[in-house]
């Protein structure tokens, strides 16, 4: 039987969950201290919890969790830099786990999901002047929470600069239709060629007539022209904002995307959307705007996993997507850094040694005994006889 299990010593890698042949091992993947590739991601994707849903093959709720900071997975895929990968721990032993290919892969088969519109929750509605990376991710975290929201384009189609941009903007305009439609389905409301104009004198007030209660500026790049009338800008002309709750000088006014920051990324964009979205769900319920927002990061502390066993990255296939065999296996090298192991069903070990073993930490111990039946069951004491 499994005596023990040292956390102290333990890595989190998940080499007994991956060995043991009778699921004896679950990995407890909810640490206060934060994986390098999530420190590195602009969105904070928790590709710890991620992957070891995969390695699960728990395809839904992987591709939940990944929604809960990444609207857009599919897109990401496209544009991302990916940053995440290079500081991964896997680098040190061979190469780093394929983030991007798995983003990919659970992007396409979010784009492949039909959704049905979200209950309404709350009345006051939310107007978001522009349909690119942050608007469109303000618009989906809104919608999701409940709130009706009107997106206005000043183009025909949604996208910004991933579909207008440069060419190393871009994405796919039939996943930016995907999305767009999606978001349609949930319950936003898109108003295409319907340009607003922030800096003329009574813009804000035009939209208060119309109802809504709070703004989302995501207008793109703003510097050179006239300031957005009524709120405050920095030396370069973009919109002024709270780093954390991207809440401009006008306390219902919030701006994300270029028009907050000289260098957006488009995924950067999509990360300052999802904080404009909580912010103002925040004011709009009599709470502060960074409410259950200031978290600080705690980074793991780096371990020793020579020991491990080398494993060879699957790289993707069209446009970077593994395909699902290639992503189980390669979230399978995942190290799964701040985790902890624990004995979920220790009656199901059968004392085979293999992840005492197999753990390169040495935090497992497995006494050589297995553990003695009730009397009336072990032949050992019929008849008296031990």
């Amino acid at each position: 039987m499994i005596s023990s299990i040292n956390e102290e010593a333990c890595i989190g890698c998940g080499a007994c969950v991956k060995t043991c042949a009778l699921d004896v091992f679950r990995l407890d993947t909810h640490s206060d201290k934060t994986a390098p590739c999530m420190a590195a991601c602009p969105a904070r994707n928790d590709f710890r919890e991620i992957n070891a849903l995969l390695q699960q093959s728990r395809l839904d709720e992987a591709l939940d969790c990944l929604k809960r900071t990444m609207p857009f997975p599919a897109l990401a895929g496209e544009v991302c830099s990916h940053p995440c990968e290079k500081p991964c721990s896997r680098h040190r032993l061979d190469s780093s786990v394929n983030i991007r290919g798995i983003e990919a892969f659970l992007g396409k088969r979010d784009v492949a999901r039909s959704l049905r519109p979200v209950p309404r929750r709350h009345v006051f509605k939310v107007a978001v002047i522009g349909a690119g990376a942050a608007g469109l991710s303000a618009a989906w975290y809104l919608t999701e929470a409940g709130y009706p929201v009107t997106i206005f384009e000043a183009e025909a189609q949604a996208g910004g600069r991933m579909r207008y941009g440069a060419p190393e903007e871009r994405a796919d305009p039939a996943v930016l239709d995907a999305y767009a439609s999606q978001l349609q389905s949930m319950g936003a409301q898109f108003r295409y060629s319907c340009p607003l104009q922030p800096w003329r004198e009574h813009w804000l007030e035009e939209l208060e007539d119309l109802g809504f209660r709070a703004v989302v500026l995501a207008v793109g790049d703003v510097r050179g022209k006239k300031p957005p009338h009524g709120l405050a800008c920095t030396a370069s002309g973009s919109v002024r904002v709270h780093p954390l709750t991207c809440q401009t000088s006008v306390r219902t006014v919030f701006a994300a995307g270029h028009a907050a920051s000289d260098t957006s990324s488009p995924v950067q964009a999509m990360a300052a959307g999802r904080k404009a979205a909580l912010a103002i769900g925040n004011i709009l319920q009599g709470a502060n705007p960074d409410m259950g927002m200031n978290v600080r990061l705690h980074a793991v502390e780096q371990k020793d996993i020579s020991s491990l066993e080398k494993l060879e990255r699957r790289e993707g296939g069209e446009k970077g997507v593994l395909p699902l065999e290639d992503a189980l296996e390669e979230a399978v090298r995942c190290l799964t850094c701040g985790s902890k192991a624990r004995i979920a069903y220790p009656d199901d070990c059968m004392t085979c040694f293999a992840c005492e073993v197999r753990c390169p930490a040495g935090a497992i111990d497995v006494d050589p005994f297995k553990e003695f039946h009730p009397r009336h069951l072990d032949r050992r004491f019929i008849g008296g006889a031990k």
